[in-house]
């Protein structure tokens, strides 16, 4: 069925994905909408950074769920950015010279340190807040009374000959006979997923809310059909692959994976917060502090 354990590495293939872009800002800023000159001789490029903060300045907490931006507040502290802002713009007054001798190290650290900063920041918003808009209800009516009729069959209601067709029928993408309770469990494990872990798998999976619910409501269009055959006797049955069109955590962000899809691998909880392997104190506190002393 390809969801099993979904709930447990949902964000691992996220937060792995390529970072969107962002416009980069026409001239320095101290983000307060005041232009900053920078040193005519200073090398550092900020625009990685200004891009990243700027991206930043835009977030309205009313668009995203209460949850994810709390996660992303844990990981981005507001008094951290806040503090880096400041350094950002004193240091672009600055010459490669006096940040140097602030014991920053050399004007490449320093260049990489900040470009770092961007990178986690773009990572935080990109991949742990969730939109509002993004939230799917996806109905799991269709294959739940599907499945449910199938377990209700029973052998010795039919012909051997009817019963062995209804058997060869359904199979799963490997050509192994269809496992309902494997099916059952995984559906299972989808439907424990919150609101904002179900946005972080359809993330993983490059599938829409609109075509996941196409591959559910196929699944059991085929496992009605081939019951409905089996009720009217039918000793003959054409073979329909459940599970087919099911996504697959390799599959390319985007693509719909309709026709070689393998299930998602079984794999432990792991909470999206904990993916960021840096906290934001780390990278935007200690960060801070490594690329430039403190005065």
């Amino acid at each position: 069925m390809g969801f099993s354990k979904s709930k447990k590495a949902l964000a691992a293939v996220t937060i792995a994905t390529a970072l969107t872009g962002a416009a980069v800002l026409a001239a320095p800023t101290d983000f307060s909408g005041t232009l900053v000159a920078q040193a005519a001789t200073q090398s550092i490029n900020f625009s990685q950074v200004d891009a990243a903060l700027a991206k930043y300045n835009t977030l309205v907490e009313a668009d995203y769920t209460a949850t994810s931006w709390a996660n992303f507040n844990k990981l981005v502290n507001s008094e951290n950015i806040k503090a880096f802002k400041k350094m950002i713009s004193e240091m672009k007054t600055e010459t490669d010279a006096e940040i140097e001798e602030a014991g920053s190290g050399t004007i490449a650290e320093v260049q990489a340190g900040i470009n770092s900063t961007a990178v986690f920041l773009n990572e935080a918003m990109d991949t742990v807040l969730v939109k509002k808009s993004e939230v799917a209800n996806i109905n799991l009516t269709g294959i739940k009374t599907a499945l449910g009729r199938y377990k209700a069959l029973k052998e010795s209601d039919y012909t051997p000959a009817s019963w062995a067709a209804f058997k060869a029928s359904l199979v799963d993408q490997n050509g192994a006979p269809f496992d309902v309770n494997a099916y059952e469990a995984d559906l299972a494990d989808f439907e424990s997923l919150t609101p904002d872990e179900v946005v972080y798998f359809l993330r993983i999976t490059g599938m829409t809310a609109t075509q996941m619910q196409e591959s559910l409501d196929h699944d059991a269009a085929l496992i009605n059909a081939s019951i409905d055959l089996l009720v009217a006797g039918a000793t003959t049955q054409p073979t329909a692959t459940v599970s087919k069109n099911l996504p697959t955590t390799s599959a390319p962000k985007g693509a719909v994976a309709k026709t070689n899809a393998t299930p998602v691998a079984k794999a432990s909880t792991v909470a999206p917060l904990a993916l960021l392997t840096v906290s934001a104190l780390s990278m935007l506190g200690s960060v801070t502090y490594k690329i430039r002393n403190a005065d």
